[in-house]
């Protein structure tokens, strides 16, 4: 009876001590899978700021490193977009730049993770909003747009692509912006229309490359037709002739920014005649006709006229002229005979400002103007005409000199702009006439006849071209920004004032 009890009492005790275990190991496994899941989900929410703090930086670089008149680059033959390493993309860019505060840009989700098989998937998104904007410096052939920025960035990690969310992470930032343009650049196409590039001539040759946010068309009656030499033709349509570029044909380009040069006025010519900014001293490049008491501008009004009316083609030569033909001897101003001003009453010092800076000097045209044939219109500076313009055969325009047989010899980059408020029209003659600089034409630019443009045409029409034409590229060295109140030529790069980031909360990310 006893030996019954102990062997019961034996199965009781090896119950109670696997039940022990068995809970023991419960208990083990629980906190195990708990400290797992803790660690899984500590080890996501880590993922997710990563992946915040990555978006931050690449939106940064983004800004920072933004071209906008570069074309596309080409590696081992292939196009390379220019947005293939950015998260931005230009136009988000200039919408940044162009748009009024309280602009806010959301983005799309983006891939952080290598490819979509990974697992966890993780990704960022951002959104920015634009606070406040202002000039922090103000020059025609260069501004600079400030804008602070509040930036807001969202990593997220899913268990698959398609999977559930492990984790989200939120920061934001503030950054100041400042968008600009360097005083040195530069039109990079021989042709840049806003609408359509059209030759209808016998024998087209293009240097430097070519853009039209329409159609390039051409039909050429005779064995030449158009040809690109040395560059590549673009065309946001998907209607160019194949075989016409050197450096090949790309279609379905993103539309091209045309610049604006609403700075170039009526009000400039005559702030350099009364010495007003930016003609006081105040900006580098510029002539200060403020000098000497206004002893500069009164001789320049001499010339010129002290109204604001404008002047005509043959006393912006006459000045030019003038100006340039003037000497010092022994100190002196030495002037030429029959001089539109008595520039000898000037001294070394500011007749030099005036001949070294005269590429920056704005002349303006009231009305319409039409340029002769045998007309040698030889000018450093930038021409500003009211409506319309006509070239004739044998006229020759722009910045140039003559060689010993008094032929026109172009500098690699002529100093010379003639921006047309209407249309520039090559009129159809016998001869050829020639062109040595930027010519820009609001209304757009159509001929027939023979013409060469050494520089570049652009417009943000069409370029129609009945006859030959011949264009050699050369970079003019004229700055296209305009961003004071919008984004006409693009910015160069922008620099950035950042403060330190904060988390923030997934529900303030969807309201910032």
């Amino acid at each position: 009876m006893i030996l019954h009890k102990r062997k019961g009492m034996a199965l009781i005790t090896v119950v109670l001590i696997a039940a022990l275990f068995l809970i023991s190991i419960v208990g083990i496994s629980a906190k195990v899978i708990t400290d797992k899941k803790v660690s899984n989900a500590r080890a996501s929410s880590e993922r997710a700021l990563v992946a915040a703090e990555s978006c931050i930086s690449q939106v940064l670089f983004d800004l920072r490193n933004t071209y906008f008149w570069l074309p596309p680059d080409y590696q081992d033959g292939i196009m390379m977009p220019r947005d293939a390493d950015h998260y931005l993309s230009l136009e988000n860019v200039k919408n940044i730049a162009s748009n009024d505060p309280v602009y806010t840009l959301y983005l799309s989700e983006h891939r952080y993770s290598e490819s979509d098989n990974d697992v966890p998937y993780i990704t960022y998104k951002v959104t920015i909003k634009k606070i406040s904007d202002g000039i922090v410096h103000h020059d025609p052939l260069r501004e600079e747009h400030a804008a602070l920025l509040e930036i807001y960035s969202l990593g997220t990690v899913y268990s698959s692509k398609d999977g559930d969310v492990l984790a989200r992470r939120v920061i934001g930032t503030e950054c100041e912006v400042v968008f600009n343009s360097s005083s040195d650049a530069t039109i990079n196409y021989g042709l840049l229309a806003g609408g359509d590039i059209e030759f209808r001539g016998n024998s087209q040759e293009i240097g430097g490359d070519i853009f039209a946010n329409g159609k390039i068309i051409s039909k050429g009656q005779g064995p030449g037709g158009l040809r690109v030499d040395g560059g590549a033709a673009y065309a946001s349509s998907d209607d160019i002739p194949a075989g016409i570029a050197s450096g090949g044909e790309v279609t379905g380009m993103a539309a091209a920014e045309i610049p604006s040069f609403d700075e170039y006025n009526a009000d400039m010519a005559y702030e350099f005649k009364t010495g007003d900014e930016p003609y006081d001293g105040s900006e580098e490049g510029y002539p200060d006709t403020s000098a000497g008491d206004g002893l500069v501008a009164a001789v320049i009004q001499s010339c010129l006229g002290s109204d604001d009316t404008g002047n005509t083609l043959d006393e912006i030569q006459k000045f030019y002229s003038d100006l340039m033909g003037c000497t010092v001897d022994d100190g002196n101003v030495v002037s030429p005979e029959e001089s539109c001003a008595d520039f000898n009453i000037l001294n070394a010092i500011q007749l030099f400002d005036l001949q070294d800076n005269a590429k920056n000097i704005v002349y303006y045209i009231n009305g319409d103007v039409t340029i002769t044939a045998g007309d040698l219109f030889k000018l450093k500076g930038i021409v500003v005409v009211g409506g319309n313009v006509t070239i004739n055969s044998n006229a020759k325009i722009g910045d140039y000199s003559l060689d010993e047989n008094g032929d026109p010899v172009c500098p690699d980059e002529p100093q010379f702009a003639l921006i047309v408020k209407g249309t520039a029209k090559k009129k159809k003659q016998a001869g050829t006439a020639e062109f040595y600089g930027l010519l820009y034409a609001v209304g757009g630019i159509e001929g027939t006849g023979t013409f060469d443009c050494y520089g570049a045409m652009v417009t943000p029409g069409n370029i129609k071209m009945l006859g030959d034409v011949k264009t050699y590229y050369k970079p003019t060295g004229f700055n296209t920004a305009d961003v004071s109140g919008h984004v006409s030529s693009g910015i160069s790069n922008a620099e950035l004032g950042l403060s330190s980031w904060k988390e923030i909360s997934y529900e303030d990310f969807q309201s910032p």
